[in-house]
């Protein structure tokens, strides 16, 4: 059985599936345009938009209020502001709610959602900000696809920065969990209630890197279906 057809049976109705070689090859895509709720995938576009924006890595910005969920500012009382730099690396290393909103804020939403539309995005949309209850019982919701997740990771593999804070993941039960020996991952997970995504940079031992987004939504185990995704393309990936 192909790659294709392994991945097409196994996402059947409960994922969406993009694998886009950097280099020449074709594409592989299941469902590439379904629109998901986006969790902290939205946070990808935010990271290219601030990287095209040209906001300086020094500048420092302030971390309060600081929100709960994912990250560590919440937990630090004695930190009043901190670089755009750290913030950025915050925001996809450890997936930082708070740093996200202190570049949300700074960016501007506009200027993130232009950046998308800029680029063709067209299933993505930056409507709030993280942990922003209200907005969500108001129905107000961040949206992605599998499609737009793998065209910003296209972009954001020319830059060092980018992949050097993906490569710094720190949430790997998903993509990585088969990673074998002398392959590389750079990528960003995304989790809410019945909402799991992984998608990231796979840097095979040899020959081009390939983008692989994977997005699940709904009573599933979104992590094991993605985690299985990723084993098979590692596994093409490592044939000669």
């Amino acid at each position: 059985m192909s790659l294709r057809e392994s991945l097409t049976e196994l996402a059947a109705g409960r994922a969406a599936v993009v694998v886009r070689p950097l280099g020449a090859g074709e594409a592989i895509e299941i469902a590439a345009d379904h629109r998901f709720t986006a969790a902290s995938l939205i946070k990808l576009p935010i990271l290219a938009a601030a990287l095209d924006s040209g906001l300086p890595f020094d500048e420092r910005l302030p971390v309060r209020p600081a929100v709960p969920g994912s990250g560590v500012l919440a937990h630090l009382a004695d930190v009043a502001d901190m670089s755009a730099r750290d913030l950025l690396t915050l925001m996809i290393t450890v997936s930082d709610n708070t740093a996200t909103n202190v570049l949300i804020d700074r960016i501007g939403m506009g200027r993130v959602n232009a950046w998308c539309a800029r680029h063709d995005l067209t299933a993505t949309v930056l409507a709030r900000r993280m942990m922003d209850a209200e907005a969500r019982d108001r129905g107000v919701e961040n949206l992605i696809s599998a499609a737009d997740v793998a065209s910003v990771l296209c972009r954001l593999a020319d830059s060092p920065f980018a992949v050097g804070v993906l490569e710094a993941q720190q949430f790997n039960d998903r993509l990585p969990r088969h990673l074998p020996p002398g392959f590389r991952l750079a990528h960003k997970t995304g989790e809410l209630r019945h909402v799991c995504h992984d998608a990231g940079i796979v840097y095979p031992p040899a020959g081009p890197p390939v983008v692989l987004a994977v997005l699940t939504e709904g009573p599933t185990d979104g992590a094991g279906l993605i985690a299985e995704c990723g084993r098979l393309v590692f596994s093409a990936l490592g044939r000669p």
